[in-house]
């Protein structure tokens, strides 16, 4: 939490709109965590063979949907919403074994964007 703030006021005070002064980029940060598989991976341009789609790598909670394995998943709808700047925070998931660097649940933070000319 802590450092996600951190993060969210850097943004909020760094990156503005040059003509209103305006926050530039929205922030997300409760976005559903179970996600359509298609988004997750279709729309994300994933091959279908890639490890990330295994049951052994990301949780499924049927043939369409699973737990979120990216926040990424969550970029098309966002986009598609007519977001042209956003931050999006959440827990992922995946199938990690515990050690001390692996857990199967982590924060995950991204920024995306979409440049005129």
């Amino acid at each position: 939490q802590i450092i996600k703030t951190l993060i969210f006021k850097y943004f909020d005070e760094n990156f503005k709109e040059s003509e209103t002064g305006d926050v530039l980029f929205k922030k997300f940060d409760d976005l559903p965590p179970l996600v359509q598989t298609v988004k997750a991976f279709d729309e994300l341009l994933i091959p279908k063979d890639h490890v990330s789609r295994k049951p052994s790598d990301t949780y499924y909670y049927d043939e369409s949907s699973c737990l979120r394995p990216h926040t990424s998943a969550h970029q098309t709808d966002l986009f598609r919403a007519g977001n042209m700047s956003f931050l999006c925070a959440g827990d992922v998931y995946r199938r990690d074994e515990i050690d001390s660097c692996h857990y199967p649940v982590f924060h995950q933070m991204e920024g995306a964007m979409i440049f005129e000319k």
